[in-house]
């Protein structure tokens, strides 16, 4: 015998609104007296000798329940899950909002260290976006354009900053080229990047201009006044020792050749007097003044000749000479010195080397001048020679010679010898 469905179950399989649906989706049932019903024709399916309706009839109170139950389980866990997730969202939420002003206070911690940064420098700093408008601007800059701070503020275009520069009272702006023609070089100045020097308010500033890879464009401003005025300071110097150089040559160039004339004239007048009657010794004596005098004439002309290569007219004589009788006269004022410290002074002439040369025997009797004084100068004791060999006839007219300079003393130490 079945048992009826009891209200019980009823309720619970109509009170469970996703149930209920499922019920009258699938079996038409809509109410308590449905499930009467379906249950009537179950119980009349069993008395037809059916016996898998009659256990279903007889297990329908008990499926019902359970499948409600399942149900509200179902719904509770998701009634649950839904708040949990609920809970999470708005714990979300709060996370979310929380490092949305974390990060909003760290970027505007990190722009007001840059924006310290930038004023700190003592350089004026501006940038402008890809439209030409200021986006931040220094302390600095502003001090170079005072009087016109209201055209560097964030927003304001940089026509606008450049029409009230040109139309301020502000000094150095050739105001001759027109306004318009004005700003526009300006502003292709700035497109180009260029670098200049500008002279405005009594300071002298350069300008640089640079663009960055994403159409941003920087200008910066450096006062170089004091750099400015020490480079004018140090071309004046330089204008001053060239005109202090150029006198001393001119100085030295005329006072040469008013020694020479008279150094001339003892020269002269002691080549006469050596042709009158003399004892021995006067000859030698006036000899050997004429010879002082030679040598002294050759310092003389030396000077002259440094004024001539600082004045760039230095040239090299090309006349006849003999050589040995310019070497004995070249030495034989030098052999006072060197007998007074008991040397021997010699000089050696291969019988090859051909005594009628052409050339500058001036420069020649310098550097043999120079070497031997040196010698004698470094030698104790011994002896200092200066020997003469041919090295090579390069035509009929023409060799090359070897003059040597040797003594006994302490030589030339070897980091000196190419000076």
């Amino acid at each position: 015998m079945v048992s009826p469905i009891g209200p019980e179950a009823q309720n619970q399989a109509l009170t469970n609104k996703l149930l209920a649906r499922q019920l009258k989706r699938t079996l038409g049932v809509d109410s308590g007296a449905d499930i009467q019903r379906l249950a009537q024709a179950l119980r009349q399916a069993a008395a037809a000798d059916y016996p898998d309706l009659a256990r279903l009839a007889e297990h329908l109170p008990t499926f019902l329940t359970t499948v409600a139950q399942t149900y509200a389980q179902s719904e509770q866990q998701l009634d649950l899950r839904t708040r949990s997730l609920e809970i999470s969202s708005d714990e979300l939420h709060q996370v979310n909002e929380r490092l949305r002003r974390s990060a909003e206070q760290e970027v505007q911690r990190r722009r007001s260290q840059l924006e310290r940064a930038i004023n700190a420098i003592d350089i004026g700093f501006a940038m402008y976006d890809e439209d030409d408008l200021l986006v931040v601007c220094n302390q600095r800059f502003k001090d170079f354009y005072v009087g016109l701070e209201r055209f560097l503020e964030p927003g304001v275009a940089c026509i606008e900053f450049l029409t009230a520069l040109y139309r301020s009272h502000t000094s150095g702006i050739d105001r001759s080229i027109p306004e318009a023609a004005w700003v526009a070089s300006r502003m292709n100045m700035r497109s180009q990047a260029q670098s200049r020097e500008v002279f405005i308010n009594n300071r002298w500033i350069r300008i640089d201009e640079s663009q960055t890879g994403d159409g941003l464009s920087v200008s910066l401003r450096t006062d170089i006044t004091d750099i400015k005025q020490l480079t004018l300071g140090l071309i004046e110097a330089r204008d001053a020792a060239r005109a202090a150089d150029r006198a001393k040559s001119e100085f030295l160039a005329n006072m040469s050749h008013e020694i020479r004339t008279p150094m001339n004239g003892i020269i002269g007048m002691t080549a006469l007097t050596l042709r009158t009657p003399l004892n021995e010794i006067q000859a030698e004596y006036l000899g050997m003044v004429k010879s002082s005098a030679d040598s002294l004439l050759v310092i003389i002309n030396d000077i002259l000749d440094l004024s001539k290569m600082e004045a760039g007219k230095m040239s090299v004589e090309s006349i006849p000479f003999s050589i040995e009788r310019m070497l004995a006269g070249t030495l034989k004022p030098l052999h006072l010195g060197a007998h007074a410290k008991k040397l021997e002074l010699l000089l050696w002439v291969a019988p090859e080397v051909p005594d009628g040369l052409i050339g500058d025997p001036v420069r020649l009797r310098q550097i043999i001048t120079n070497l031997v004084g040196n010698a004698i100068k470094f030698t104790e004791q011994g002896s200092v020679g200066v020997e003469v060999t041919l090295v090579e006839s390069i035509a009929p007219d023409s060799c090359t010679l070897r003059f040597r300079v040797v003594d006994t003393g302490i030589g030339i130490a070897l980091d000196k010898q190419g000076q």
